[in-house]
Formats: C-alpha cells, structure tokens, sequence
C-alpha cells in the first residue's frame, strides 16, 4: 500500500462543517477528508476540552447574521465543525 493512503488510514477522519439555522427551519452541512483538526488550547486544560470547543462552534448573529438562501434572510445561525 502507498505510504499516504496508510496514513489516512490511521489518522484521516471527516470534518463535517454544519450551519444549523436558529431563526427558520433550515441547516446545511459538508464533509471534508482531512488529515487536520484545528483546536483551541489557549485556556484548556485537557484534549476533550478542546474537543468539546470546536464543536459548541459560534453564533452568528446581528451584524454577523448569516444569509439563509432558503428564506432570503438574516438569520442567527450556530456554525460548527464536528467530527463525521
């Protein structure tokens, strides 16, 4: 086997982004493969700790509304990215 596709193997996974939609019914998702998780250390104190970080996500909200296509809106939205 080629050397890269054991190391995705071992240590790939899928990063799911998500837009989950507060003020209407509506959410998307994609999968990304990836060999790389970006997490926030900077005040935590174990692993899962930052684990649980990135997949509370942010809101976005007022000026930083996200536009819902659906709706053609402005909606708060929790953008997140969580492990597929």
């Amino acid at each position: 086997p080629h050397a890269g596709a054991i190391a995705r193997l071992f240590f790939g996974g899928t990063l799911v982004n998500e837009l989950i939609c507060r003020d209407c019914p509506h959410s998307s998702s994609r999968e990304d493969d990836s060999m790389v998780a970006q997490l926030v250390v900077a005040g935590k104190t174990t692993l899962v700790d930052s684990l649980e970080a990135s997949v509370e996500g942010e809101l976005l909200q007022g000026d930083n509304a996200f536009h819902c296509l659906e709706c053609d809106a402005r909606v708060t939205t929790l953008k997140r990215q969580c492990f597929g």
